[in-house]
C-alpha cells in the first residue's frame, strides 16, 4: 500500500475581489455596486468593505431564507426574503441592493447558505465561502503553509492532519505493498483561477472531456407560448398522441393525471405542462414516458408514483432515442429511477429526489448534459437530486443521485446531497466526464466515485459531510477514483468528508477492456479539510500487489487542515 503526500499551500487572494468565474449559476452572486451590475460569484472571492450579495430572480421563486456561518442551519436564518430582489442584507425603497458592512465579521473564511423554495413546493439549498480581508492579513481561519513531502510519484504525508493510515481492509487477502521515498520540500503555488472553459488536462496523454458546449442551448422560458393540443387531466395520453402527427406540442394541463399517462411519444413531440401539471402513475403504471422517439422535449412536469421496476425509471426513452430535452422537469418518488438517459440527452433544471433507489441512471448512452435551465449564467436554476434511495436496499447494484456507465457525460451546477448511497457514481467504461461546479453534500457514500472508468475531469465542485457509512481504508472519500485512468481532480473545496480524496488499485474481473488502471491520476490544487478523525486519509493504495511508484500519479499543491472550511 502507499499513501501520496499531500503539498500544502495558502493561496492569498489580493484584496477586492478575486472571483472564482464570471458566472453565478447556481450560486450567490456578489457586486461591488448597489445596482447589482458586474456581478461575479460569491464562492471563492475574497472581499473587503461594502458588498452587495443577493439570489438572482427567477420567476418560479417564491422564497429565499439567508443563513450566514451556519452551514447545518442550526441558527435562524439571518433574513428571509419573499419577494424579488432576493438580497442578503435588504432591499432599499428605490429597488437598490443594501450593503453588507464586511467589517461585521473577522477576517477569514465564512459563508453563506440559501435555502430556495420554489413555486411548486421543493426546495433547494446553495452555499457559497468566501474570504474577508479587511486588514490586508492572511485568513485567520486557515493554517500557515507548512513544510510536508512531495515526491515523484510518492511520499509520506508529514503535515497536519496526521498521514494516511497504512492500513489494508480485511477482506484483502493480498498483502499490500508499500513503496517510501526520500521527501523534499516544495513552495506553496496559488491554484490557478477557475474557467467555465474545458481545458487540456495538463501531465497528461489524453486530453480533457470536450462537450459539445459548455453552457446549454437556450430553448424558450416556456414551451406553453406557442400553444398546442391539449392533453386535460381525465385523457388517455397515449390515446391523444396516437391521433396526430408526429412533431405535435401538447399542452399538458393542469391537474393530476392520475394512471392515464403511460406513452410513447413520437419523434419531435412536445410535452408543455402548465403550472400545476403533475403525471401521478398511483404505483401501477410502469413509465410516463417511453420509447425509441427522438427529439422529444418535456417541459414543465411532475412525474410522480410510477413503478417500472428493477433497473427501469418512469422517464425511460431508449439509449439511442436522441436528442431529449429535459427541462424543469420533476421525477419524485418513483419505483426505482426517475429517469433513464439516453444519446444527446439534456436535462436542464429540475428535481429528482425520492424514488426507490436512483434519481437519474444512464446505460450505454452518451452525449449527456445536467445543467441549468437556459443559457443564462446568472439564474440559480441547476438540477437536483437528492434523498433518493429510500428503500435503503444495497447500494451494489446502484443507488443516490446519479449513476451511469460506458458514455460520456457532463454535470455543472447540481445540488447532489442526502443520497443513501453515492452522489455521482460512474462505473464501467465511462468516458469523458466533466463534473464541475457542482455542490455535492451529505450523501452517505462517496460524494463523487469514478469507477473503471477513464477520461475525467472533476473541478471547482464543493463536496462536503459525505461518507457517512464509514467503511474504513480508503473508501467513502468526498472523491474517490477506483481503477480508473487519464483522470484530473483539481479546484475543488472538501470538507467534512470520511476519507479525503483517494485513489484505489483492485483486481476488477469484473470490467471489460481495456485494462482498468489507476494511472495518469492527477490531483491538484485542491482544499481538503477535517476528514473523518480530523486525519483520514488521502491518496492511494493497492491491494493487488501493483507498484503504484512505477504509475503516473501526482499530488501537488493541495492544501491540508484539520479544521473545518466550510
Amino acid at each position: 500500500m502507499i499513501a501520496l503526500a499531500l503539498t500544502a499551500t495558502l493561496a492569498l487572494s489580493v484584496l477586492g475581489i478575486q472571483s472564482t468565474s464570471a458566472s453565478t449559476r447556481s450560486r450567490l452572486a456578489l457586486s461591488l455596486n448597489p445596482d447589482r451590475s458586474n456581478a461575479v460569484r460569491l464562492d471563492g472571492s475574497t472581499v473587503k468593505g461594502k458588498i452587495y450579495v443577493f439570489v438572482r430572480n427567477s420567476e418560479t421563486l417564491d422564497k429565499v431564507d439567508f443563513y450566514l456561518d451556519s452551514s447545518s442551519r442550526t441558527k435562524p436564518p439571518v433574513r428571509s426574503e419573499t419577494d424579488p430582489p432576493f438580497d442578503f442584507a435588504g432591499t432599499a425603497d428605490d429597488g437598490t441592493a443594501v450593503p453588507y458592512d464586511t467589517s461585521k465579521l473577522a477576517d477569514g473564511s465564512h459563508s453563506i447558505s440559501v435555502v430556495l423554495t420554489w413555486s411548486n413546493g421543493t426546495t433547494s439549498r446553495r452555499r457559497a465561502n468566501f474570504t474577508v480581508a479587511n486588514n490586508a492579513v492572511a485568513p485567520t481561519t486557515n493554517p500557515s503553509p507548512t513544510t510536508t513531502t512531495t515526491a515523484s510519484p510518492t511520499a509520506t504525508n508529514t503535515a497536519s492532519p496526521a498521514a494516511p493510515t497504512t492500513t489494508a481492509p480485511a477482506a484483502t487477502t493480498a498483502a499490500p505493498t508499500t513503496t517510501t521515498a526520500t521527501p523534499t520540500t516544495t513552495s506553496p503555488a496559488a491554484p490557478t483561477p477557475p474557467t467555465q472553459t474545458p481545458t487540456s488536462k495538463p501531465s497528461q496523454s489524453s486530453t480533457a472531456p470536450t462537450p459539445g458546449a459548455t453552457t446549454p442551448a437556450s430553448p424558450a422560458a416556456s414551451c406553453l407560448s406557442g400553444g398546442g393540443v391539449a392533453i386535460g387531466a381525465g385523457d388517455d395520453a397515449q390515446s391523444v398522441v396516437n391521433a396526430h402527427a408526429a412533431g405535435t406540442t401538447y399542452i399538458v394541463k393542469t391537474g393530476i393525471h392520475l394512471r392515464n399517462f403511460s406513452m410513447q411519444p413520437k419523434s419531435g413531440d412536445r410535452f408543455c405542462g402548465e403550472p400545476g401539471t403533475v403525471l401521478d402513475g398511483g404505483r401501477s403504471m410502469a413509465s410516463a414516458f417511453s420509447g425509441g422517439a427522438t427529439n422529444v422535449t418535456l417541459d414543465s412536469i411532475t412525474v410522480r408514483d410510477y413503478n417500472p421496476g428493477r433497473q427501469g425509471a418512469a422517464i425511460q426513452p431508449q439509449p439511442r432515442a436522441s436528442g431529449w430535452l429535459v427541462r424543469n422537469v420533476s421525477a419524485l418518488h418513483n419505483g426505482w429511477a426517475g429517469l433513464l438517459v439516453a444519446d444527446g440527452m439534456k436535462i436542464l433544471g429540475g428535481h429528482y429526489n425520492d424514488n426507490d433507489q436512483l434519481g437519474i441512471g444512464g446505460n450505454a448512452a452518451t452525449g449527456i448534459l445536467l445543467d441549468g435551465l437556459d443559457g443564462d449564467p446568472e439564474t440559480m436554476d441547476g438540477p437536483e437530486l437528492a434523498r433518493n434511495h429510500t428503500l435503503h436496499a444495497a447500494c451494489e447494484w446502484e443507488g443516490g443521485g446519479m449513476k451511469w456507465d460506458v458514455g460520456q457525460v457532463t454535470i455543472r451546477n447540481a445540488y447532489v446531497h442526502d443520497n443513501d448511497c453515492r452522489g455521482l457514481w460512474a462505473d464501467i467504461n465511462a468516458r469523458g466526464a466533466l463534473i464541475e461546479y457542482n455542490l455535492i453534500e451529505n450523501n452517505f457514500r462517496e460524494g463523487v466515485f469514478y469507477e473503471i472508468s477513464q477520461d475525467a475531469v472533476i473541478r471547482y465542485n464543493n463536496v462536503y459531510g459525505n461518507g457517512h457509512a464509514a467503511n474504513g481504508w480508503y473508501w467513502d472519500a468526498g472523491i474517490l477514483v477506483n481503477a480508473s485512468f487519464n483522470v484530473e481532480v483539481y479546484g475543488n473545496r472538501l470538507s467534512g468528508n470520511y476519507n479525503g480524496i483517494t485513489g484505489v488499485q483492485q483486481d476488477r474481473p469484473d470490467s471489460t477492456p481495456p485494462a482498468h488502471l489507476l494511472d495518469n491520476y492527477h490531483v491538484h490544487d485542491n482544499l481538503i479539510c477535517a476528514t473523518g478523525g480530523g486525519g483520514h486519509p488521502t491518496g492511494v493504495v493497492a491491494d493487488n500487489g501493483a507498484n503504484l511508484a512505477a504509475r503516473d500519479i501526482s499530488f501537488t499543491r493541495n492544501t491540508i487542515q484539520s479544521s473545518p472550511c466550510e
